[in-house]
C-alpha cells in the first residue's frame, strides 16, 4: 500500500537509506562515502521532508514494514530553462530489495508522478546512480529517459 509518509516512518526510511548508501559506497568509495553516525541526523532530515509543503514524500508499506519510499521536491526549474511550469525533483528513492524496483519502485514512481501532476508539475527529474541497473531499467521502462549524468574523478 502506498501512502503519504508520516514522521513515525522517518527512522525506517533513514535505515533504508543507510543500507542503500552501503551499496552506493561500493560503487564509488569516495564520492558516496558515508558519514559516520549519520542516521540520527538523517531521521531529522526525513522528518523535515515529510513536513515540507513543497515535498512529496510517499512510502510503500506491506505488513507494517516500509518496503520503499520516494521524495519529490516541487520547485521551479533554473532560470535559464522554461519547461512550462514547476518541476518535480526526485532525489531520495529507495526500495528494500533490488528486485523490488520493478514492482515497489514502479508503483512509488507512478504515485509520485500523479501527485506532482496534481501540484501542476510539468516534468519529473529523477536522480539515479549510474550503477544502479535495476532502478535505471525500471525508469527506462517507465518512460523516464537519461538526459544528463555526473562524472567524478577523485583528486
Amino acid at each position: 500500500m502506498i501512502r503519504v509518509a508520516e514522521e513515525t516512518d522517518a527512522p525506517e526510511m533513514a535505515a533504508l537509506s543507510d543500507s542503500f548508501r552501503d551499496l552506493l559506497q561500493s560503487y564509488s568509495p569516495v564520492f558516496w562515502r558515508k558519514k559516520d553516525g549519520i542516521v540520527p541526523t538523517h531521521i531529522t532530515y526525513m522528518k523535515g521532508l515529510i513536513n515540507s509543503p513543497n515535498q512529496i514524500t510517499l512510502v510503500y508499506e506491506k505488513d507494517g514494514q516500509v518496503q520503499g519510499f520516494i521524495t519529490g521536491l516541487i520547485t521551479q526549474a533554473p532560470p535559464v530553462y522554461d519547461p512550462g511550469g514547476p518541476v518535480c525533483l526526485v532525489d531520495d528513492f529507495v526500495v528494500r530489495h533490488a528486485h523490488a524496483w520493478k514492482t515497489v519502485g514502479k508503483e512509488l514512481m507512478q504515485a509520485c508522478e500523479n501527485s506532482a501532476r496534481f501540484r501542476n508539475a510539468v516534468v519529473v527529474i529523477v536522480v539515479s546512480p549510474v550503477k544502479c541497473s535495476e532502478q535505471r531499467e525500471m525508469l527506462r521502462d517507465h518512460g523516464i529517459e537519461p538526459v544528463s549524468e555526473w562524472r567524478v574523478k577523485i583528486l
